[in-house]
């Protein structure tokens, strides 16, 4: 028994997509065999503002009918 990458590496089968948060995590700290949605992610010891990476490109952003502002997330959530 290894890791979840040692055989989710892209060659063995299928790995992260490309899309996935830069991480060096093992998948387990996230996600479950049970179900892989939705992911668990720990935003404890994260730098930044939320829209750093909550930009739909790193993680999703604010969807399309979310109400116009240029303020940042944690002002309202």
């Amino acid at each position: 028994i290894g890791t979840c990458a040692s055989c989710h590496n892209g060659t063995k089968a299928s790995g992260k997509p490309a899309n996935h948060i830069a991480t060096s995590a093992e998948c387990s700290t996230c996600h479950r065999t049970t179900g892989w949605t939705p992911a668990n992610f720990s935003h404890a010891n994260v730098t930044g503002t939320c829209s750093s990476c909550h930009n739909g490109l790193a993680a999703a952003g604010k969807p399309t009918t979310h109400l116009p502002t240029q303020s940042e997330c944690g002002l309202c959530h």
